[in-house]
Formats: C-alpha cells, structure tokens, sequence
C-alpha cells in the first residue's frame, strides 16, 4: 500500500515534465506481480476449499431464529430504547440457555 501511493503522489511531479521522485515509477511492475501472485494465491486456497452441505444446514436450522436479533435492536433504537443493544443480547443469551425461541419471547 505505501508504494501504491507514494506512485499516486507523484503522479504530480510527472505532469511537471521533471523527473522527481520518477524511481517509485519503478517499482509499479513489482505492485502488478505481487497482485497477480495474490490472485493466485485465492484462487488455489479457494479450489481447496470443501463445502459440508449437511453441516451448514444444521448450523442455518439452528440459528435462523437468532438471526432476527440485529433487526430487533434497529428497531428497538429507532423507537427510543436506551441500552437496546445490551437488552437484545441479554435476550438471545436467556433465549439459548432455556432453549426457547427468540421469536417466542419477544
């Protein structure tokens, strides 16, 4: 990143036709390979990635509920409530420790 934008500083200096600070031009080749390098990189970690189907419902089945919480305390804020966010997360603590639904006590 520092290089990147020490080449966008002196891009001021180019259009003044000198050769100031002309030597970060140089290294705008080394950017491009090292941003080719990291395309590579995720494009291997993602081939190697194996998605559990089964394992992924299960976590979405059993959190879907909770899922309600974040819209819950923006409600909760824009009708005036003072600590919503402490009171929306004490909510889906009692709501896992007695196994009821969130959606059921609210």
């Amino acid at each position: 990143m520092p290089r990147i934008i020490t080449v966008f500083i002196d891009e001021i200096s180019e259009h003044q036709r000198d050769l100031t600070n002309s030597a970060s031009s140089r290294f705008l080749v080394e950017l491009f390979v090292a941003f080719d390098h990291c395309i590579n990189w995720l494009i291997d970690a993602f081939s190697r990635i194996k998605v559990n189907e089964e394992e992924m419902k299960k976590h979405v089945e059993l959190s879907k509920d909770q899922a309600i919480a974040e819209p819950l305390y923006i409600l909760l804020v824009v009708h005036g409530h003072l600590n919503a966010y402490e009171y929306t997360r004490k909510l889906v603590q009692e709501a896992r420790k007695t196994h009821r639904k969130l959606s059921k006590m609210i």
